[in-house]
């Protein structure tokens, strides 16, 4: 059953570009139907069950147009136990507009609004948590916090649990455009508590989420100081200080991954292969060492210098089993953070220099192909030095 064009506009408009909450999700449908009660034809559908995503969980409004009056605005029913809002302050229902396709978003909007505070209401209940928000919302915007108490169950007889999602800021528009990696959607770092015994003075069950955009640009690693008490307002200053930190290393980054590959550049010119010479992210070279030939390849981490480069050497003489050139990889040399890009290639030319031998004799071993050495006569002094 589907709806007539002029409902399918404010539907289209509501699921697909009106983002709600802090988790910035759309609404969804179901159980198309209509509200005629002529069963001799099909009757276009008016009546809706919207899926409204709130604080990590979906509640149901059911939505109802009157498809025989389509100047006249919607009606609701909010199974939400006893969430009963006065329609008459909705605002962009009092002033319902029948042209503007997004209507119905701006009525969502406000009922969304609504629901929020309706939920923070809840917390009286709680003297506890009524308190810690009080707390939470002297840091942050209150906008920025959802919470949603899930009703007693006489089935299972458990205490309410108590959800917060608190949205935590950063400045996301300093990190460079191309971490993202092409990446589209919201930049999002949310707080998620779960109390489980909202009445005594039990820790939460918490974490954080990022948003798979955020994930990439950090490299997939973000490790989040950890909740050691229940001072939740000073945990929000914590983490947004830390993400401060890492996006400054992230903005910073770039310009000293540049001065150590241009370094890098330098110290190997005779046998350069190829270099990232945007993100400046890998360096690959070609080097002579005794009339052994191999390759080495420097893979720069996201938050350089705190971590170093991983090296890789490649031999252009064997082979492993996957028929791929033998190689192995280190992070295991000689490394501080503190030294300038020219020590740093300078160590980095010594260590090459005391590990190929070892990584010849290697390569012989273990790979196949051009054999260098007799394996009898090979000395395996040094063979882990890679």
């Amino acid at each position: 059953m589907g709806a007539p064009v002029w409902i399918k506009k404010f539907l289209e408009a509501l699921t697909t570009t009106e983002k709600l909450g802090i988790c910035r999700a759309c609404c969804t449908l179901n159980n198309f139907r209509s509200s005629s009660s002529l069963t001799q034809r099909v009757e276009p559908a008016d009546r809706f069950t919207v899926l409204v995503p709130y604080a990590s969980d979906i509640i149901e409004w059911e939505l109802m147009f009157n498809h025989i009056e389509p100047d006249l605005p919607p009606d609701f029913i909010f199974d939400c136990h006893t969430f009963e809002p006065d329609l008459d302050n909705v605002k962009s229902l009092v002033n319902w507009d029948p042209r503007d396709p997004l209507a119905l978003s701006h009525v969502f909007t406000e009922l969304y609004s609504e629901y929020r505070l309706y939920q923070c209401s809840l917390l009286s209940k709680f003297p506890r948590l009524q308190a810690m928000y009080n707390n939470i919302i002297q840091v942050i915007d209150e906008k920025l916090v959802e919470v949603h108490v899930l009703p007693y169950d006489k089935k299972v007889q458990h205490l309410p649990t108590v959800m917060f999602l608190i949205k935590v800021e950063g400045p996301f528009e300093k990190i460079p455009v191309k971490r993202f990696g092409g990446l589209e959607g919201e930049d999002l770092v949310i707080l998620k508590l779960e109390f489980n015994s909202p009445d005594i003075a039990s820790k939460p069950v918490d974490g954080v989420c990022v948003s798979p955009r955020l994930n990439k640009a950090f490299g997939n690693g973000l490790q989040f100081p950890a909740l050691h008490s229940m001072n939740i307002p000073q945990y929000i200053t914590e983490l947004k200080d830390f993400l401060d930190q890492k996006i400054e290393a992230l903005d910073s980054g770039l310009s000293k991954r540049k001065a150590y590959i241009e370094t890098f550049l330098a110290g190997f010119s005779g046998g350069v292969i190829e270099a990232d010479v945007v993100e400046y992210q890998t360096a690959t070279a070609l080097i002579n060492f005794l009339d052994f030939h191999f390759i080495l390849q420097v893979n720069m981490p996201v938050y350089f210098p705190e971590k170093q480069p991983k090296l890789t050497f490649r031999s252009v003489y064997h082979t492993d089993s996957s028929e791929k050139p033998f190689s192995k990889s280190t992070r295991s040399y000689p490394w501080s953070p503190r030294w300038l890009p020219q020590e740093m290639i300078e160590r980095l030319q010594s260590f090459v220099a005391e590990v190929v031998p070892n990584f010849q004799k290697i390569s012989v071993l273990e790979g196949t192909g051009l054999k260098y050495a007799d394996k009898s006569s090979e000395s395996l002094e040094g063979y882990n030095k890679l």
